[in-house]
Order: C-alpha cells, then sequence, then structure tokens
C-alpha cells in the first residue's frame, strides 16, 4: 500500500504544480460502457450511440427486428446527478416508428435498469430529430426503451448525450478559513485552487485542524470529493459538515455522514443522498495531528445555475 501512495504521489508531482483535478464533466454517456437487447446487426451495435458521430446516420444503434421491449442502457461508471439527456434520432427513415420513450436513471440493474425512476416524462418522439429530458436524479446507469410497449418494437437511436453541458465544481476559486497553516503558501486557498498545492495546519498542539469554504450563498450538495496526498496517515478521524451557519467554522451544522477514515487511499468521494443545502462546507479532523488536503471539490444538485 505504501508503494502505491509514492507512485501515485510521484505521478501528479511529475505533473507540476499546475495541474487541475476538475475535469470537463460534458457528456458522461460518450464511449462509456453500453448493454443493449439484441441489435439488428453487427452494424447497429449499442456502442454506435455514445460514439460521438452524429454527422451521419449510419452510426447508430438498432434493435433486432420484433424484440420485445428493447432498451439501451449506458454505464456511466461512476454517480452522478443526471440533469439531461438528449437523445438523437435518425430522420431520413424510421422516424415514424420513434413513438412515446422514456428515459430511467438509477443504481439499480433490476430488470436490466428498466425499473429505475424515470428522468421527466415520457415523449412521443415521433418525426423529431431530437428531444432532451430534464431530471434531477442522482444515478449510475442511463436507460432509454419505449414506453408503451406494442408485441414487437424497433428501438433505433443516432446518439445519447448525458449532462452535455459541462458540470461545474462550486468550490473552486471560492473564500476559505483555516484554523491553521503550516506556512504562508499553505493556506486554505490551495484547496480550492485546483492545483496539486494544499492547505497545510500547524503540527499537534493547534487542535483543532478545520478548512472552511464559503460559496456566498446556500445551495444544495450532492458530492464531496477531497484529493490527500499528505501525510494521509493523519486522516483517519475526519467530518465534513454542511450548513449556513459560520459560526465557531460550521461544527454545529449537519454532519454528511459520520466519522470518515480517509488515511486508506489518496482520493475520497463523499454522495449527500439525500442532499444536504448549505452556505458552508467544512472540513475537519478529531484529532491533534497535522491536517492537509490539496483539493476539496464540491458539486451541487442544481447544476444548471452554474453553466
Amino acid at each position: 500500500m505504501k508503494w502505491c501512495y509514492v507512485l501515485l504521489l510521484m505521478t501528479f508531482l511529475c505533473l507540476g504544480n499546475d495541474i487541475a483535478f476538475s475535469s470537463p464533466m460534458g457528456n458522461l454517456a460518450l464511449k462509456k460502457p453500453v448493454t443493449t437487447s439484441p441489435t439488428f446487426n453487427s452494424d447497429s451495435v449499442g456502442k454506435k450511440a455514445n460514439d460521438g458521430d452524429i454527422a451521419g446516420t449510419v452510426q447508430h444503434f438498432g434493435s433486432q427486428v420484433g424484440a420485445v421491449d428493447p432498451f439501451w442502457r449506458v454505464d456511466l461508471l461512476d454517480f452522478y446527478v443526471v440533469t439531461t439527456v438528449e437523445i438523437v434520432l435518425r430522420i431520413d427513415k424510421d422516424f415514424e416508428l420513434n413513438d412515446v420513450m422514456e428515459v430511467r436513471v438509477g443504481g439499480s440493474l433490476e430488470n436490466d435498469g428498466n425499473s429505475n425512476p424515470l428522468c421527466g416524462e415520457p415523449a412521443d418522439l415521433d418525426n423529431l430529430s431530437r428531444y432532451v429530458y430534464r431530471c434531477e436524479l442522482y444515478g449510475r446507469y442511463v436507460n432509454v426503451k419505449k414506453t408503451d410497449i406494442p408485441a414487437a418494437s424497433l428501438l433505433v437511436i443516432l446518439e445519447v448525450l448525458v449532462n452535455k453541458e459541462p458540470t461545474t465544481n462550486v468550490a473552486f476559486g471560492k473564500t476559505t478559513s483555516y484554523s491553521s497553516r503550516n506556512k504562508v503558501a499553505a493556506g486554505s486557498d490551495k484547496s480550492v485552487d485546483g492545483t496539486i498545492k494544499f492547505w497545510n495546519s500547524r503540527s499537534a498542539s493547534s487542535f483543532p485542524h478545520w478548512c472552511m469554504i464559503d460559496f456566498g450563498e446556500t445551495i444544495p450538495i450532492v458530492k464531496l470529493f477531497l484529493m490527500h496526498t499528505h501525510q494521509p496517515g493523519n486522516l483517519d478521524k475526519m467530518i465534513v459538515t454542511i450548513g449556513d451557519n459560520s459560526a465557531d467554522h460550521g461544527k454545529d451544522n449537519p454532519r454528511l455522514g459520520g466519522v470518515h477514515d480517509f488515511s486508506t487511499r489518496l482520493t475520497s468521494t463523499l454522495y449527500s443522498k439525500p442532499r444536504i443545502e448549505g452556505r458552508y462546507v467544512t472540513v475537519e479532523s478529531l484529532k491533534d495531528k497535522q491536517t492537509a488536503i490539496n483539493e476539496i471539490e464540491v458539486y451541487s444538485e442544481s447544476m444548471r445555475k452554474y453553466i
């Protein structure tokens, strides 16, 4: 495990101090693993509907003729708040067979994922070239299928785009405060600057050790991503609070989960389900040990507000 820490840390250091951890999140479905009902032929496999090619009509998914309740499903490989699912359709042929389609988003593979919650409402896509379903659902799997299931149906999809607009790390560049810092260059602003530079509190006897982010307004929080490469062994008793009270570094705000152990890895991801709303997020150690955080990324459920 120690060698894994060393190798990962060396990778980040070799990339330089200006590497940003926030990556573009546009179209989460692009080239992710796809599962479908039986296909029409080898040229209409599921991956054709999330390959990024919408210029022509050949690159599409087509279900087997006569299939009962055909579906297309993409695995996003992680849990996200899905706000938009755009379906691009062929209009050169078969457009009259689009019928009423629905999108489902969730974390279950029961019934091939077709029992997950509906994203928006089913819509009649006959004669439409594209349609956007809007919702705010938390999930890993996105399914597209017909709603009114005839005895036999044909499902043809040119492309599926999930969260086409990029989501935003709402903590980036925000105002921060901290319990202490080991040196001038290790202030809490380094934990929201998108680089491998880190906030580092003083050594023991500076308890409590905390870093607080101020968003400037109350927002719903659904996900936190933390990077912590410096002395991760000190991070085995950590708490995260979210709320509108800034007094005493927000320690009386609601906790996100319980006491977290961040010491066994160099990154940690926490999910808020149901969401917690607040203006302040505080990451705090319950131990009197030097605490260091490279980066804190925060994602809000109301993503469209920040686009």
